[in-house]
């Protein structure tokens, strides 16, 4: 009768591949080589894996919702300022009087100048407002997508 050790020592061997795939000693050179490319492997794949999942980090994602906001403000002031342009021009230009009592009353004020000055100073905050906004947006640029 065989002793149940040796079977198993048998099935051991003849199951486990050849020493020599074990034992194989590769140049010097080609260790190097050969990590290397496994270095670069892993950098394809990593890289890979970003482009495959391609999420936003949460800076990312706050620069880019900072950005869409200063846009949306920005827009809103220059349409503010067309319109306070376009009221000034009415008023200093070829004005009539139902368009200076219109803006007057808009202003709750009783007189020409203060109409004009009023409206030169809005005018003015809105466009420093909307350079400042231009500031950041290309301060953010490099960081956000555009």
């Amino acid at each position: 009768m065989m002793k149940p050790w040796l079977v198993l020592s048998v099935c051991m061997v003849l199951l486990l591949p050849a020493p020599s795939a074990f034992c194989q000693e590769a140049p010097a050179g080609a260790d190097k080589a050969a990590g290397a490319d496994e270095a670069l492997a892993w950098d394809r794949d990593f890289d890979l894996l970003l482009e495959l999942k391609n999420t936003p980090t949460k800076t990312q994602r706050a620069a880019e919702n900072e950005r869409a906001a200063l846009l949306k403000e920005r827009d809103g002031l220059a349409s503010k300022v067309a319109e306070l342009k376009a009221r000034l021009a009415a008023v200093e230009g070829t004005y009539t009087t139902e368009a200076l009592l219109t803006e007057m009353l808009r202003q709750d004020v009783a007189d020409m100048q203060s109409v004009r000055d009023n409206l030169r100073r809005w005018i003015k905050a809105d466009e420093d407002r909307m350079s400042d906004i231009d500031a950041r947006l290309k301060a953010i640029a490099p960081s956000g997508a555009t």
